[in-house]
């Protein structure tokens, strides 16, 4: 996916799936030299995670999400 630049959605990946989808990302990016901005990583629709709650994305994801150059669609109930 990233060698030809397809959107990676984060949207419906468990915890451990979105901190190993961005931990692969900066290797690539390491290996390749490449801006981290020019891999965007979306969530296209998502919420935001208050408290202890284990689902939606956590304010470290989000930024994350932010410093790939990419913004998360958050719902507010």
């Amino acid at each position: 996916m990233y060698r030809y630049g397809v959107l990676i959605d984060i949207s419906h990946m468990r915890q451990r799936a979105i901190d190993e989808t961005f931990a692969l990302l900066a290797e690539l990016d390491d290996r390749t030299g490449n801006d981290p901005a020019a891999y965007p990583v979306l969530a296209t629709h998502a919420g935001f995670r208050f408290g202890e709650h284990s689902y939606m994305l956590s304010a470290e994801t989000i930024r994350a999400v932010a410093t790939r150059g990419a913004e998360a669609g958050i719902g507010v109930p």
